[in-house]
């Protein structure tokens, strides 16, 4: 592989024997990816506090919601730790 060009601080590589797309691949450096998801993040930001907030007013993390059958209670209490 050789370097063909550089792209926004991103290498492009080029194989010797072309396959279908070989021409528009480029490699992602850590750094961008990590400045994508902060921006994304910070873009996104209400919708992720609204689905947090609904998430905490649905109560989906309630925990175990049916009772314990007693068979099932005497299994899972081999497997408390003292």
């Amino acid at each position: 592989m050789h370097i063909l060009s550089i792209k926004k601080g991103v290498y492009a590589l080029k194989k010797w024997k072309k396959n279908k797309g070989d021409a528009n691949m480029i490699t992602a450096n850590l750094k961008d990816i990590e400045q994508q998801v902060i921006s994304n993040s910070l873009k996104f930001q209400k919708q992720i506090e609204a689905f947090e907030k609904r998430i905490d007013n649905s109560g989906w993390n309630k925990g175990r919601l049916r009772p314990k059958h007693p068979t099932e209670a005497r299994i899972l209490s081999r497997f408390k730790q003292k």
